[in-house]
């Protein structure tokens, strides 16, 4: 599996409290290695008392939808 998840439809948890999907707009490795996503979401979700459209998870807090 590539860790390039561009144009997929992902759902995951955000911080581990909020469980967002929609659709990854940019995959990239972090320094010291790790994978994050810029994820597009299907709806906006309201974190910590804010409107989020866009949010950026690791690879280990997403899993494929389909």
């Amino acid at each position: 599996m590539s860790w390039n998840k561009e144009g997929q439809h992902v759902a995951g948890v955000y911080l581990g409290a909020y469980t967002v999907s929609g659709s990854v707009t940019e995959s990239r490795v972090c320094y010291g290695g790790r994978v994050s996503h810029t994820v597009k979401l299907d709806q906006p979700a309201k974190v910590f008392g804010r409107i989020a459209e866009v949010l950026i998870l690791y690879d280990t807090d997403l899993f494929p939808i389909g």
